[in-house]
């Protein structure tokens, strides 16, 4: 830069001062404002990046949330579907119901339950439903206790547990004989079969104060005429092909039926009529 140069004439001397060191004054100044800028910058910089992460986050958490409903919406028409798969099964008359359950006691006329019309599903769930019922009324009259579950949940594991597992056993020994039985069909038949153990309960718990063992004879034919029943099903359609198969075939679908009515009895009906024969 050049040379500047100041005279006072009052002191009655030439006097020259040098100020070129305003130049480092100058530089100093403008690396005080870049450095004010930087940390401008840097602080507006900051922010941008903290609402960069706040929109990512919102992002993240609306799509998955998008795709949790989207999955639940998913499951909803799925079981929408699946239950109008089954509403025809439980789409049937009263009368159709009453008949089936007349002729689940009738053994000469067992065949007819798989020929008069197709297997519903609506008489087997309340055949289960009512036996459930009677069981927890047993219980609760016996005041027995469960430790490891409720009087209710026991009921209902026991009697939906035989329905499905006694017509998986059915439609087994079916396609082991060959006969054309479906698992539609099957849990029908065992559920219907029920019908005699709710009647068999019934007159047991009602006739046990008056005479022990009118009730108990009572219980055992009526369940033993439903798995005479469920026998003579397997019997009609087996026997023209091999008898001694058919046979040995009913005698197990029809003995395994009896022996959850024995069950039924000496292990639930026995409390109520120990709490009975109490008072």
């Amino acid at each position: 830069m050049k040379e500047e140069a100041w005279f006072d004439g009052s002191a009655g001397g030439d006097v020259a001062i040098d100020i070129d060191g305003n130049s480092g004054l100058h530089e100093r100044g403008s690396g005080a404002r870049g450095a004010r800028a930087s940390s401008s910058s840097t602080s507006s910089a900051q922010p941008n990046a903290f609402e960069g992460l706040q929109d990512k986050i919102v992002y993240e958490v609306a799509g998955r949330m998008f795709q949790q409903a989207q999955t639940q919406a998913g499951g909803y028409m799925n079981l929408y579907a699946n239950l109008e798969l089954i509403k025809p099964y439980f789409d049937v008359e009263l009368s159709t119901v009453l008949r089936r359950i007349k002729l689940s006691f009738v053994p000469r006329q067992s065949s007819e339950l798989l020929t008069s019309g197709a297997p519903d599903l609506y008489g087997p769930t309340m055949l289960v439903f009512t036996l459930v019922a009677i069981l927890l009324l047993g219980m609760k009259l016996s005041h027995k206790t469960v430790e490891e579950g409720t009087l209710m949940g026991s009921a209902f594991g026991l009697c939906f547990s035989y329905w499905v597992m006694g017509s998986l056993g059915m439609r087994f020994a079916a396609y082991l004989c060959g006969m054309p039985l479906s698992l539609l069909e099957a849990l029908s038949l065992s559920g219907y079969g029920l019908g005699g153990y709710c009647l068999g309960l019934v007159v047991h718990y009602l006739l046990h104060p008056i005479s022990p063992v009118l009730s108990t004879v009572a219980l055992l034919v009526a369940g033993g005429m439903s798995a005479a029943t469920l026998a003579c099903v397997f019997w009609a359609d087996l026997r023209q092909r091999n008898q001694s198969k058919a046979a040995i075939t009913a005698g197990c679908v029809g003995a395994i039926h009896f022996l959850f009515l024995l069950y039924i009895r000496f292990f639930y009906a026995s409390l109520y009529d120990a709490a009975a024969a109490a008072f």
